[in-house]
């Protein structure tokens, strides 16, 4: 075997090193894209029920404002302040499944809390007041289209619900 042989069989063997390393770093990757979208999904449950459920008090205030009863000054701004995190939860929710970190089926799920939500005549009118300039518009686009085709649930659907 002569110098030649000796420099082709390096070759051949740093051929299918770099293969071996291609398919083990291509591996590496999906397990850190499943990894990530499962991180995403739990920081993004995390905060649906940080917003929607942590808060009896605003549960109450919801409902209170829905029976038609006026809210002190601080209510109405704690609510309205609620709503826009509302809002916010689901554009983050809409920024990852456009960008392909979470399915779009999870985000139809979570849209019907967005309906929940614009049961009241206060969210839809800080919804209204805020959409323009302070949400992604592409959002925006998404959540009125979505709206348009799923109506807010109205409280007589939700009453009795626990």
């Amino acid at each position: 075997m002569n110098i030649q042989d000796l420099g082709s069989v390096g070759e051949l063997v740093a051929a299918i090193a770099t293969v071996g390393t291609l398919i083990y770093l291509a591996v590496q990757l999906s397990r850190n894209t499943q990894s990530l979208r499962s991180s995403t999904l739990q920081e993004i449950q995390r905060d649906v029920r940080a917003v929607l459920l942590s808060s009896p008090e605003a549960t109450e205030l919801a409902a209170r404002y829905r029976d038609g009863e006026a809210l002190a000054t601080g209510e109405r701004t704690f609510l309205v302040q609620r709503f826009m995190s509302v809002f916010r939860v689901m554009e983050t929710i809409w920024y990852q499944v456009d960008r392909g970190t979470l399915d779009k089926v999870l985000l139809n799920g979570y849209m019907h809390h967005m309906r929940v939500v614009m049961s009241t005549d206060l969210a839809r009118e800080v919804w209204e007041g805020y959409q323009v300039g302070v949400f992604h518009p592409g959002f925006v686009a998404f959540a009125n289209d979505y709206l348009e085709k799923n109506p807010p649930i109205q409280p007589k659907v939700l009453q009795g619900v626990a």
